[in-house]
Parts: structure tokens; sequence; C-alpha cells
């Protein structure tokens, strides 16, 4: 019987040690342009002299909630400031209900953000968006100040690093003479094939 439950506990704890690991492990990301690609000006529109932020998402990654919930949380710290854009993946031949889903929902209902579809992550992967939660911030001068993730592990919502970041360079505009970055968290954007969450949205 000892040794069962010397084996059970062994299992539990590699198991715990795992799950750690993974919510630790950071997503890939490719580098950003250094400066707003002249080609999406119509497609994403930047407003004369305001701090432009970009959020690539999974609508079916459960990570992305805390992402999700980082930006309402920059949102309502700013002022009134943010002007955002969150680019939702929809892979080929889906319908505008793949990616309209909870995600969307909740993002497009943060003051100063608007959700847009992304067919097949095209938008996404000129900003070097690779895993979902990735943000990049464009200054006034439409110059990269940030690019990365505003969470500190995989669904882990709270004060970190890349919110602070961001929500600084949103309020104040960019300092800093050289790009800032952190860490993405979240689901491969290249993953058509999630189920969709399965809460309507996160307790607040």
């Amino acid at each position: 019987m000892l040794g069962l439950v010397t084996v059970w506990a062994l299992s539990l704890a590699g198991g715990m040690s795992a799950l750690a690991a993974y919510g630790a492990s950071p997503g890939a990301q490719a580098p950003a342009p250094a400066t707003w690609p002249a080609d999406l000006r119509d497609a994403l529109p930047m407003a004369p002299g305001t701090t432009r932020v970009v959020m690539a998402a999974h609508p079916r990654c459960p990570c992305t909630q805390a992402s999700i919930r980082e930006l309402e949380r920059i949102a309502g710290r700013s002022g009134g400031k943010l002007r955002a854009t969150v680019l939702f993946f929809e892979p080929a031949a889906s319908d505008a209900a793949w990616a309209e889903g909870t995600l969307w929902r909740w993002a497009d209902a943060i003051p100063g953000v608007t959700a847009l579809r992304d067919p097949e992550g095209r938008l996404a992967a000129r900003f070097g968006a690779l895993t979902s939660g990735h943000v990049v911030v464009y200054g006034a001068d439409e110059r990269l100040a940030f690019a990365g993730g505003i969470t500190g592990a995989r669904g882990h919502e709270g004060d970190n690093a890349g919110q602070a970041a961001v929500l600084e360079l949103v309020r104040a505009g960019p300092d800093a003479p050289a790009p800032l970055g952190n860490p993405v968290f979240g689901c491969d954007l290249r993953e058509p094939e999630r189920a969709p969450p399965d809460r309507n949205r996160p307790d607040r």
C-alpha cells in the first residue's frame, strides 16, 4: 500500500511539474517591422498623433482570456487613451461565427478596442505574431515601441512587465530609443482546429 501511495505521489508531483513548465514556456514570435507597414494604412488606419496597439488572438485559445483581460485593464487605466485592434485568426473556408465568439465579443466591448477578423492570420503575420496574445505597439511617429506578450505566463492574470510597458506607452508615448519586448504566452495562431472556450466569459 505504501508503495502505491509513493508511486501516486511521485506521479502527481511529476504532472504538476510538467504543468508548471508548460505554463511558463513562451510561444514563438518573429521580428515585427520597425515602422508601421505603409500598405496597411487602409486596412488598419492609425489615428494621427496616437499610439496604436495591435493584438493577435486565436478565438479558441483559453490562454488568451488572460491576454484580453490584461488589455481590458490597460484600457481602464489609460485614461481613455487606448486605441487598439484585436486581430482574430480565422482559418480558410470558415464563416464569421468561427471567429466571432466569446473572446471576440469581450474584446470588442472594451472601450477603444476594435475586433477584426484576420483570414489565415495574414495581418498578424505582418507583425511577427505566431502566438495568440502577441501585442505590438507603434507610437504616433509610426515607429515600433513594443513587441511581445502582456501576461506573465499561460493563462496567468496580474501585473507583469509586458502589461506595464504597454500601459506606459499608451499613457505617455514611447520614450525608449529601441523597441521593448516581452515573452508571449498563448496558443499557436496557426492551429485552426481548436474547440471553443467552454465558458461564456470569465467571472470578473
